[in-house]
């Protein structure tokens, strides 16, 4: 005949589980072996709770890092320039349409400061905008020669909680072809007033 003692398993007070302990008939636990017994059970608790904690914080990770794949997708799918900034200006994220129109790779860009990625554009009445969209946490919009790609760009510029998101296109081509019918136009109007 045996003699089994259970014993509950209790982490943050709730019980986890129980184990068990089977002893010949004849052994007798007395105080210190009661308190053994506690120690060994309190530990396993302990290694289980832990352990269980693990399991969820990795699949939390793995589950924001499915999100995060999710929008980087999504991201790079799209045609236009998508860049995030933090409220200190560093880069967070660059897709690969900004990344080709900027001429740097993300690599060379993410954790950088914008201003100093770029220097010299601090000033630019684009930079002004950036600065009064996080400033203020309205969005804003335009077109605005930028140097630092040196071409025509409109942008879109949304504030978040994490800094700013601005979402930009190459206008180059259509600023120029503008630019030409005015100049037509205008040389038309001169020409038919003489």
């Amino acid at each position: 005949v045996e003699l089994t003692a259970a014993v509950p398993l209790v982490a943050d007070d709730r019980v986890i589980g129980a184990i068990t302990f089977d002893f010949p008939a004849n052994v007798s636990l007395g105080a210190d072996g009661h308190a053994l017994l506690a120690a060994l059970a309190h530990q396993c608790a302990q290694a289980i709770d832990r352990a269980r904690l693990y399991v969820a914080e990795m699949r939390a990770k793995d589950a924001i890092a499915a999100v995060q794949r999710r929008q980087a997708t999504v991201l790079e799918a799209i045609a236009d320039g998508f860049v995030t900034f933090d409220h200190e200006w560093r880069y967070g994220y660059i897709n690969r349409v900004a990344a080709d129109l900027v001429g740097r790779p993300p690599e060379e860009l993410i954790g950088r400061v914008l201003w100093e990625a770029h220097p010299g554009n601090e000033n630019t009445p684009f930079a002004k905008a950036l600065r009064t969209a996080m400033a203020t946490g309205a969005h804003t919009s335009g077109e605005a020669f930028s140097s630092s790609i040196g071409r025509w760009i409109e942008y879109r510029a949304y504030p978040t909680d994490e800094g700013l998101s601005l979402v930009f296109r190459d206008i180059d081509q259509r600023r120029r072809h503008d630019e030409r019918l005015r100049f037509l136009a205008e040389a038309s109007t001169l020409l038919s007033s003489s």
